[in-house]
């Protein structure tokens, strides 16, 4: 126990109030490839409703604990629970049908169809939490406009999902992932190669979504994280470096060294 305080107090660690069950948690997660620690150890609590933010220099492991949380890695050791249930080593989807979707940093539409379709297709997973949805198309396309209304794409409902914009396409993924009703959205990169314009739109909608979902968001940006982020965990060469509140994480001399360098972390 002391070690492990000890541990809490390096990282900055907050873990969930006494009696705050987490809704996604890891413990001592780790994966190898070969010689290389990708994720070490890694404890990861995340609260009903929160947004965690989860920043890091390339190659500290991002993606990487993405995977080992949605089933596309197996983890070489540590342990992954959601609402209290153990879903270590899960396939994506049966990962998914528990209730967890996540967005990918590279786009995944399908760019022949329409944008309504798209969702539709997304939409249609919920057939295996309900025998409601099994003969009900109506219902399924309903959804899909609703969540086309949520992301703003509702306009764009009859295009064809390759004709739209970067960050539009950004958006429907995110709709996408919307559409399956799952309750934590894990978002990797949702940013990539959009304009200021789009970055800010795109901090609007993540915190609008936040009302009725738990979200889990990596990043570059740090000024985007900042906005929209309860806590954010700071992963470098595998390890939890630090967690807290964008203005703690921002004070922090070793964050600071991670991104910036030695020298230029003195001169702040």
């Amino acid at each position: 126990m002391a070690e492990r305080l000890e541990a809490e107090s390096r990282t900055g660690s907050v873990p969930c109030a006494p009696g705050d069950s987490p809704v996604l948690e890891t413990r001592g997660l780790t994966r190898r490839f070969g010689g290389l620690l990708a994720v070490h150890d890694v404890d990861f609590q995340v609260s009903e409703g929160e947004i965690r933010g989860v920043i890091g220099p390339n190659g500290a492991g991002k993606t990487t604990l993405f995977n080992l949380i949605t089933g596309y890695l197996k983890p070489s050791s540590g342990r992954v629970f959601f609402r209290g249930q153990e879903i270590t080593g899960g396939s994506p989807r049966r990962v998914a049908r528990r209730g967890i979707a996540r967005k990918f940093q590279i786009t995944q539409v399908f760019p022949t169809l329409s944008v309504l379709d798209n969702v539709v297709l997304a939409a249609q997973q919920r057939r295996h939490r309900s025998s409601l949805w099994l003969f009900a198309p109506c219902r399924v396309r309903g959804v899909a406009e609703e969540v086309l209304s949520d992301v703003h794409l509702l306009e764009k409902s009859r295009s064809l999902a390759g004709s739209l914009s970067h960050g539009e396409q950004q958006r429907l993924e995110l709709g996408l992932v919307l559409a399956t009703g799952a309750a934590v959205l894990l978002l990797d990169e949702p940013t990539a190669g959009m304009s200021v314009e789009e970055r800010a739109g795109m901090a609007e909608l993540v915190l609008s979504l936040a009302e009725k979902r738990t979200l889990v968001v990596t990043e570059h940006d740090f000024d985007f994280i900042k906005q929209v982020a309860t806590t954010i965990t700071v992963l470098n060469k595998g390890e939890k470096l630090a967690e807290g509140t964008a203005d703690k994480i921002a004070c922090d001399p070793r964050v600071r060294e991670c991104y910036l360098g030695r020298e230029d972390a003195r001169d702040q």
